[in-house]
């Protein structure tokens, strides 16, 4: 744009003002040149190209709306279980993802940073054991505990992305979902589009 101070990473994805011609929207994106040179951009830059690709369609872009409450209390963590367990159906279905520190569950530096849980369109909950600093946000073990009886509650399936990293973290914290999990977004991939990508991101935007 011609605006020195104004940073890719601030803007990419996300149709803005043309700051010199009124009336003009840009979508700012990786050059082709730059994601030959950095490959693990490719990702982030095909999906903002799916998203041209839906503006072009639709004449909008519709993105995300969730609202993420992040509990750091048990009080808190608790109200979140019994507001998702409240609905009348058969079963609840309980998407999951967690963020970790460290290469894998057995890395002897590996924590759980949070646990992220959601059954409505939306509205999802950040369980936050840690803040950034590897400073606790609140008692591990009674967090765990009421997060291992949620999961295996009777009305309660999964679904997720790679889920079996998740329950290898899940595992070494008491917490089996083996029996629980009904599909998996990212084998489901494989078997449709066993080209890829099988990244979380782009498999949202798709």
């Amino acid at each position: 744009c011609g605006h020195d101070q104004m940073a890719l990473s601030d803007y990419r994805g996300i149709l803005i003002d043309h700051p010199d011609i009124p009336g003009v929207k840009i979508f700012p994106t990786f050059s082709p040149a730059h994601v030959l040179m950095v490959p693990s951009t490719k990702h982030e830059c095909d999906s903002d190209w799916r998203l041209i690709a839906l503006l072009q369609q639709k004449g909008k872009i519709e993105y995300d709306k969730t609202e993420a409450f992040v509990v750091n209390s048990l009080d808190d963590l608790q109200a979140a279980i019994d507001a998702t367990l409240q609905s009348t159906d058969e079963h609840v279905v309980v998407s999951i993802d967690m963020e970790w520190h460290g290469k894998h569950w057995m890395d002897p530096e590996g924590y759980v940073r949070t646990f992220q849980f959601t059954a409505a369109v939306g509205m999802g909950v950040v369980v936050e054991f840690y803040d950034e600093n590897k400073n606790p946000m609140l008692d591990n073990d009674a967090a765990w505990a009421m997060i291992r009886d949620f999961l295996n509650h009777p009305k309660v399936v999964i679904i997720g992305q790679n889920v079996i990293s998740d329950g290898q973290w899940l595992m070494s914290y008491g917490i089996d979902i083996r029996e629980k999990v009904i599909y998996d977004t990212m084998l489901a991939e494989h078997t449709i589009n066993p080209l890829g990508p099988f990244g979380l991101e782009a498999l949202t935007v798709k």
